[in-house]
Protein backbone atom coordinates (compact mmCIF):
# COMPACT_ATOMS: atom_id res chain seq x y z
CA UNK A 1 0.00 0.00 0.00
CA UNK A 2 1.42 3.37 -0.95
CA UNK A 3 0.79 6.58 0.62
CA UNK A 4 0.61 9.96 -0.14
CA UNK A 5 1.92 12.91 2.05
CA UNK A 6 1.42 16.62 1.14
CA UNK A 7 2.98 19.62 3.47
CA UNK A 8 4.22 22.90 3.03
CA UNK A 9 7.92 22.93 2.05
CA UNK A 10 8.29 25.54 4.64
CA UNK A 11 7.23 24.02 7.70
CA UNK A 12 9.02 23.26 10.55
CA UNK A 13 6.62 20.86 12.19
CA UNK A 14 5.73 19.19 8.54
CA UNK A 15 9.64 18.01 8.36
CA UNK A 16 9.08 16.52 11.60
CA UNK A 17 5.69 15.33 10.75
CA UNK A 18 7.64 13.56 7.46
CA UNK A 19 10.32 11.87 9.76
CA UNK A 20 7.47 10.45 11.75
CA UNK A 21 5.58 8.98 8.94
CA UNK A 22 8.78 7.88 7.29
CA UNK A 23 9.37 5.90 10.66
CA UNK A 24 6.70 3.48 9.79
CA UNK A 25 6.09 3.94 5.80
CA UNK A 26 8.89 3.02 3.87
CA UNK A 27 10.57 5.66 1.59
CA UNK A 28 9.83 4.14 -1.61
CA UNK A 29 6.06 3.93 -0.78
CA UNK A 30 5.57 7.60 0.03
CA UNK A 31 4.69 10.20 -2.28
CA UNK A 32 5.35 13.50 -1.49
CA UNK A 33 4.29 16.58 -2.12
CA UNK A 34 4.87 20.27 -1.52
CA UNK A 35 2.21 21.98 -3.73
CA UNK A 36 -1.55 21.81 -3.71
CA UNK A 37 -1.71 21.55 -7.51
CA UNK A 38 0.72 18.86 -7.72
CA UNK A 39 -1.67 16.69 -5.22
CA UNK A 40 -4.77 17.44 -7.16
CA UNK A 41 -2.60 15.99 -10.30
CA UNK A 42 -1.24 13.07 -8.79
CA UNK A 43 -5.19 11.87 -7.36
CA UNK A 44 -6.77 12.98 -11.41
CA UNK A 45 -4.53 10.11 -12.57
CA UNK A 46 -6.26 7.30 -13.36
CA UNK A 47 -7.23 5.85 -9.95
CA UNK A 48 -6.55 2.23 -10.53
CA UNK A 49 -3.70 2.97 -8.52
CA UNK A 50 -4.83 5.00 -6.37
CA UNK A 51 -2.76 5.01 -2.21
CA UNK A 52 -4.95 4.23 0.47
CA UNK A 53 -4.00 6.69 2.74
CA UNK A 54 -3.56 10.24 2.74
CA UNK A 55 -1.55 12.22 5.36
CA UNK A 56 -2.53 16.04 5.05
CA UNK A 57 -0.87 18.81 7.13
CA UNK A 58 -2.36 21.79 7.20
CA UNK A 59 -0.47 24.77 8.00
CA UNK A 60 -2.63 27.32 8.14
CA UNK A 61 -6.13 27.95 6.86
CA UNK A 62 -5.12 28.65 3.37
CA UNK A 63 -4.10 24.89 3.20
CA UNK A 64 -7.21 23.98 4.64
CA UNK A 65 -9.27 25.78 2.52
CA UNK A 66 -7.26 24.61 -0.29
CA UNK A 67 -7.89 21.23 0.55
CA UNK A 68 -11.39 21.63 1.18
CA UNK A 69 -11.85 22.42 -2.22
CA UNK A 70 -10.69 19.67 -3.85
CA UNK A 71 -11.73 17.16 -1.25
CA UNK A 72 -14.04 15.27 -3.93
CA UNK A 73 -10.53 14.22 -5.32
CA UNK A 74 -9.84 12.11 -2.26
CA UNK A 75 -12.31 9.26 -2.85
CA UNK A 76 -12.41 6.71 -0.24
CA UNK A 77 -8.57 7.95 0.88
CA UNK A 78 -8.01 6.80 4.66
CA UNK A 79 -7.21 10.63 5.31
CA UNK A 80 -4.89 11.38 8.58
CA UNK A 81 -5.03 15.28 8.98
CA UNK A 82 -2.88 17.56 11.13
CA UNK A 83 -4.63 21.36 11.86
CA UNK A 84 -2.38 23.82 12.82
CA UNK A 85 -4.01 24.58 16.70
CA UNK A 86 -7.67 23.22 17.56
CA UNK A 87 -9.47 26.38 17.15
CA UNK A 88 -13.23 25.07 16.85
CA UNK A 89 -13.78 26.52 13.20
CA UNK A 90 -10.75 24.48 11.90
CA UNK A 91 -11.80 21.52 13.54
CA UNK A 92 -15.22 21.66 12.03
CA UNK A 93 -13.73 22.53 8.44
CA UNK A 94 -10.99 19.51 9.25
CA UNK A 95 -13.64 17.03 9.91
CA UNK A 96 -15.25 17.50 6.52
CA UNK A 97 -12.08 16.14 4.99
CA UNK A 98 -13.80 12.84 6.88
CA UNK A 99 -10.73 12.04 8.20
CA UNK A 100 -9.56 8.71 10.18
CA UNK A 101 -7.58 10.51 12.32
CA UNK A 102 -7.15 14.11 13.78
CA UNK A 103 -4.58 15.76 15.14
CA UNK A 104 -2.13 19.13 15.67
CA UNK A 105 0.43 20.32 14.72
CA UNK A 106 1.98 20.94 18.42
CA UNK A 107 1.79 17.06 18.80
CA UNK A 108 5.06 15.07 18.75
CA UNK A 109 3.20 12.89 16.44
CA UNK A 110 3.81 8.91 17.89
CA UNK A 111 -0.05 9.05 17.44
CA UNK A 112 0.44 10.00 14.17
CA UNK A 113 3.06 6.54 13.74
CA UNK A 114 0.32 4.35 16.05
CA UNK A 115 -2.33 5.30 13.41
CA UNK A 116 -0.33 5.00 10.31
CA UNK A 117 1.20 1.79 11.78
CA UNK A 118 -2.29 0.31 12.32
CA UNK A 119 -3.59 1.11 8.96
CA UNK A 120 -0.50 -0.28 7.34
CA UNK A 121 -1.40 -3.81 9.61
CA UNK A 122 -5.27 -3.40 8.18
CA UNK A 123 -4.29 -3.21 4.66
CA UNK A 124 -1.92 -5.80 5.15
CA UNK A 125 -4.33 -8.26 6.94
CA UNK A 126 -1.74 -8.43 9.96
CA UNK A 127 -3.66 -6.78 12.50
CA UNK A 128 -4.70 -8.07 15.81
CA UNK A 129 -8.63 -6.62 15.32
CA UNK A 130 -9.00 -4.95 18.75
Amino acid sequence: MNALYYRSPHAEVGLRLRKAVESVMPVEKLEVFHALEDLCQRLRRAPVYLPGIAVLFAENQDDLLGLLHVRHLFGDLRIILILPDPEEEMVSKGHALYPRYLTYAYSDFRDVRAVLGRMLEQAHGTGTGG
